[in-house]
């Protein structure tokens, strides 16, 4: 993608290349639970948080992961978060900012 790319192009190409999924030009929705792994190590390493495999889809999908990339993206910022509702957003918004006690 080109780096002068307007807002409606980057928020609709950012992210995706059509080639990695059979030519399809709107990115793939994953209806899945869970993710396989190929071996015990893979696994393991996921659910220690040593890689990008994704494990349960409540935690994150390859579809929630464009969303929050194309946001980053059209936002200007370095990263990007998610949530499944307002009270979500702002629950996670208050946890960075408050001490314990």
């Amino acid at each position: 993608m080109n780096k002068n790319s307007k807002f409606q192009t980057r928020a609709i190409h950012f992210g995706y290349d059509s080639k990695e999924f059979h030519g399809a030009l709107n990115p793939p929705i994953y209806m899945t639970s869970t993710f396989a792994f190929e071996n015990v190590k893979q696994g393991s390493d996921a659910f220690e948080g040593e890689n990008n495999h994704y494990i349960y889809s409540r935690i994150g999908t390859p579809s929630q992961a464009l969303l929050e990339q194309r946001i980053a993206n059209l936002e200007g910022a370095e990263a990007a978060l998610a949530t499944s509702s307002g009270m979500g957003a702002i629950t996670s918004a208050l946890w960075t900012l408050v001490e314990p006690g």
